[in-house]
């Protein structure tokens, strides 16, 4: 991928911060939802990269980026971690998980100037989430699925709940 050029992007703190010890779903909820905005923040400068000729190829390149530059990576048993963009631009090789992964697509979209929605979702009865990425919004208002985890750019597996957060810039 030779048209990124990692040098230039924002060098991470490689701090490791616990948001909560033994925590809960919504730990992890709060936690993506709070590092929205400083990684809005990080990727302001390398967005522009991402811009395509319309909504739906600017998330295309984004999601085709998030998926190709850095491989998924679980995390390890009994941990959550989230990474901003910062460290997972330059520990990609070391692979995030669907956390990190929303985190890097949704902030450089937010910084192309579209509408997020970071959206947790849950295959089973139990609604508490399992799985999370973010959705964009075309001109017509038609939703743009951009999931890094998933196969298939603007397509999601079929859920049983989902709850959506609009991200709004403070």
């Amino acid at each position: 991928m030779s048209r990124y050029n990692f040098a230039n992007w924002p060098k991470p703190e490689n701090k490791n911060r616990v948001i909560a010890e033994n925590g809960y779903n919504s730990d992890i909820v709060s936690g993506i939802n709070a590092a929205f905005f400083p990684a809005v923040a990080m990727t302001r400068g390398m967005a522009q990269t991402f811009k395509g000729a319309t909504r739906l190829a600017s998330a295309f390149n984004v999601w085709q980026f998030a998926k190709n530059a850095i491989p998924y990576r679980k995390d390890p048993e009994g941990m959550q971690m989230i990474k901003l963009p910062s460290r997972l631009l330059h520990e990609r090789e070391l692979g995030a998980d669907c956390k990190s992964l929303t985190l890097l697509c949704s902030s450089l979209l937010k910084n192309l100037g579209y509408e997020i929605v970071i959206r947790y979702t849950s295959y089973s009865a139990d609604p508490t989430p399992s799985h999370v990425y973010c959705v964009t919004f075309d001109k017509d208002g038609s939703p743009i699925i951009v999931d890094a985890v998933y196969k298939a750019f603007n397509k999601e597996v079929p859920y049983r709940h989902k709850r959506d957060y609009l991200m709004k810039l403070k």
